[in-house]
């Protein structure tokens, strides 16, 4: 696979290695693009991945998505953010939440609110089940990252998550079920 390099000159060596390491051929007219935040004057590109060179993550995350598809296609999910989408592999989801007609994924450690363009009920049918659970008409939980399950006023179940101070709840209709799923 080809990839093309739009970045300033004091990290292009670094990263064209770590590129040619990971088995991909640099050429400038590739369809998929890394540019760096502060080179985002061409607007002709197909498909481009944004990053900053103070934080490499997304760069280093998507060259692994891309060198392995197969085993890491149901491993992660794309969001928008608010100038850009990015990559976050499921063990950083904390949960999606409905609001209205929109679906967004809360993230660990993270103060932002990425959007998601499925809706709650297709992100249900395709996330994994024994990870990924339905714990009101409004919330999917990943309960790698549920640190307290705590039971709470009128049969429901309030959920605090690991590295956050955020909670929420399950609600009575789901109750049985989740519990049903974790054997309690």
């Amino acid at each position: 696979m080809k990839i093309s390099l739009k970045c300033s000159e004091d990290i292009r060596k670094v990263l064209e290695e770590v590129i040619v390491y990971n088995g991909f051929e640099l050429d400038e007219n590739a369809e998929i693009v890394f540019i760096e935040k502060s080179f985002r004057e061409n607007k002709n590109i197909s498909t481009y991945v944004i990053f900053d060179k103070n934080d490499l993550s997304s760069f280093l995350n998507f060259l692994k998505i891309l060198k392995e598809p197969n085993k890491n296609r149901d491993k992660f999910i794309t969001v928008k953010g608010e100038e850009n989408f990015e990559v976050f592999p499921y063990e950083k989801i904390q949960y999606f939440e409905a609001d209205n007609n929109d679906v967004y994924c809360i993230v660990a450690n993270d103060k932002k609110i990425y959007k998601v363009k499925e809706k709650l009920y297709e992100l249900e049918e395709n996330l994994d089940k024994k990870i990924f659970l339905r714990i009101s008409k409004s919330n999917i939980v990943n309960i790698l990252n549920v640190k307290e399950i705590i039971p709470w006023f009128g049969s429901k179940l309030l959920l605090k998550f690991k590295e956050s101070s955020k909670t929420v709840e399950v609600t009575r209709t789901y109750v049985k079920d989740f519990k049903q799923n974790l054997g309690i």
